[in-house]
């Protein structure tokens, strides 16, 4: 007798579908009559596919099972269920990349991707916002700076000067200029009396105040693609588990 080497790429016809008590869930056994003993014809283990009637089954192989002397293609009852009383003519092949491809591909895998790449998107954006993102200025801090400002112009100045008035002009000069950027967000004068005179207005896909309304989209959007795959688990047949 020749080591069993099957199931192979190319799927070939087996005997009827049977149910085999000894055969464990998801399982498979291929047996045929040899003189007058059933012999399998399956290697152990392999990850195969097994068509009947237009239905597929994702099973493992067994080289053996306990209790079969007959010929036959034996599943555990649960399985064989799944064919719904179909039993003529089953195939059985190797199961191989292009099935996974294939379920990929079908309405409920496109979906599954769909939503996974959607929560890795909404997961880059939030890294993106946290770590380059910009707050706008806000009313109360320009209030703020220009009370800076303000107080430091009235400031008294240094005795030494023996006419303070070119320094005070001087002053309100550098204050206007700070105040007219804060005004217009754009000016060369970048700092006076220790403060920012530059303003930020950043745009939406820089505003830190952006990153709840990113989140919210995306959340109404998950929510929304989970109902709609939901509806078939719900429908005759389905299975909400």
């Amino acid at each position: 007798m020749t080591e069993p080497n099957r199931p192979g790429k190319t799927a070939k016809t087996e005997p009827r579908l049977l149910a085999g008590p000894s055969v464990g869930v998801g399982n498979v056994a291929v047996y045929r009559m040899v003189g007058d003993v059933a012999q399998s014809q399956l290697s152990e283990g392999k990850k195969a596919v097994l068509s009947c009637g237009g239905v597929d089954s994702e099973l493992t192989t067994l080289a053996a099972a306990g209790g079969i002397e007959a010929e036959g293609t034996f599943l555990n009852p649960a399985d064989l269920d799944a064919f719904g009383g179909r039993s003529a003519n089953p195939t059985l092949r190797l199961y191989s990349f292009t099935d996974t491809l294939r379920k990929a591909w079908s309405r409920k895998g496109a979906m599954l991707l769909f939503t996974s790449a959607l929560g890795l998107l909404l997961a880059a954006a939030g890294f993106y916002f946290v770590e380059f993102s910009q707050s706008p200025t806000t009313t109360t801090s320009v209030a703020e700076r220009s009370e800076v400002l303000l107080r430091w112009v009235a400031e008294p100045v240094s005795t030494k000067a023996t006419d303070p008035g070119p320094v005070v002009a001087r002053r309100e000069t550098i204050a206007r200029r700070c105040l007219t950027a804060m005004r217009d967000g754009e000016s060369d004068l970048a700092r006076a009396a220790g403060i920012e005179c530059a303003t930020t207005s950043p745009s939406f896909w820089r505003s830190k105040e952006s990153a709840a309304i990113v989140a919210a989209i995306g959340g109404l959007i998950t929510a929304a693609l989970s109902l709609f795959s939901l509806g078939g688990k719900f429908k005759f047949g389905g299975n909400p588990g």
